[in-house]
């Protein structure tokens, strides 16, 4: 019976990890927060600068690197673009929570001007304003 036990505990010790670790992969990306201010006209500039901006980010993703920032367009339609991923994840899965997060951007908060919004292993932020080299503390507060 002991015996029976023991590998009870071992075989679902093991089917645990491997689902666990299935469960990690298959949701690199889940929203964990998320805030937005200010509307933009949809046919405008900023709009046009923002797509832009949201289409190359993932780009940008290259092994050793886990910060990127990114500014497109002229003032006053300029925007600015902030993805950082976290530095234990790999290059893959930052570039995979890039593509997801950019892509998720616009349909959670339509139209804003300025968006932020943490994942497991990434944040992505942009703004109509100067981000780059700001401390905001309370950003989405």
């Amino acid at each position: 019976m002991r015996s029976f036990q023991l590998l009870f505990c071992f075989v679902s010790a093991i089917i645990f990890i491997h689902l666990g670790g299935q469960v990690i992969t298959a949701q690199p990306t889940s929203r964990e927060e998320y805030y937005c201010e200010g509307v933009y006209i949809d046919s405008s500039q900023y709009k046009r600068n923002l797509d832009l901006l949201l289409s190359s980010l993932p780009s940008e993703v290259t092994v050793g690197k886990s910060f990127y920032n990114k500014s497109i367009g002229e003032v006053p339609d300029r925007v600015y673009g902030i993805l950082l991923c976290r530095g234990d994840v790999t290059n893959d899965a930052c570039k995979v929570c890039a593509e997801s997060a950019t892509a998720e951007a616009p349909k959670v908060c339509p139209d804003k001007k300025e968006f932020i919004s943490w994942y497991e292993h990434c944040m992505i932020r942009y703004s109509h304003r100067y981000i780059f080299s700001v401390m905001e503390i309370n950003v989405g507060v």
